[in-house]
């Protein structure tokens, strides 16, 4: 059996609407329920974090959905932005002094 495919995500910007919530936990749930997502669309484990104006989040939306909701021009969704993977240019530099990992001081 094969493990499921990894979740693309994007980083939305949403708009709830009213002044930000001190429980982000309650936020998210908000959140969730004016755009009608569940799991795996919106990522739990990110949540909401507050931003900018006073009832605006950021949340990570599947990447597809979320410029589904944008091109339809969904009333709660600002602006969606790239999630880049994070990963090396290179391997790492291979050195006895810090360990395996260590290439040298930083100046």
């Amino acid at each position: 059996m094969m493990p499921p495919k990894p979740v693309d995500y994007a980083m939305v910007t949403v708009k709830l609407g009213k002044p930000q919530l001190a429980d982000l936990k309650q936020a998210f749930a908000e959140i969730r329920s004016a755009l009608a997502l569940s799991k795996p669309d919106i990522d739990e484990s990110y949540g909401a974090i507050p931003m900018g104006k006073n009832d605006e989040y950021v949340v990570l939306i599947e990447e597809n959905l979320a410029q589904k909701m944008k091109d339809s021009k969904h009333p709660n969704i600002i602006g969606v932005f790239a999630n880049p993977k994070m990963e090396p240019f290179s391997p790492p530099a291979g050195g006895k002094k810090g360990g395996p990992h260590w290439s040298g001081p930083c100046f």
